[in-house]
């Protein structure tokens, strides 16, 4: 399984170049709520 630091970063290199902040921080808080969800089975 890929490190949340490595999650975020492919994620973000994955977003347009006219992405804002907002679009990256939802992306993060998309990935860490379904790494939640998965720990949590």
């Amino acid at each position: 399984m890929k490190t949340l630091k490595k999650e975020a970063i492919d994620a973000t290199f994955k977003l347009p170049d006219t992405a804002n902040i907002d679009d990256i921080m939802y992306r993060i808080y998309v990935i860490d709520k379904v790494r939640k969800g998965q720990d949590a089975e």
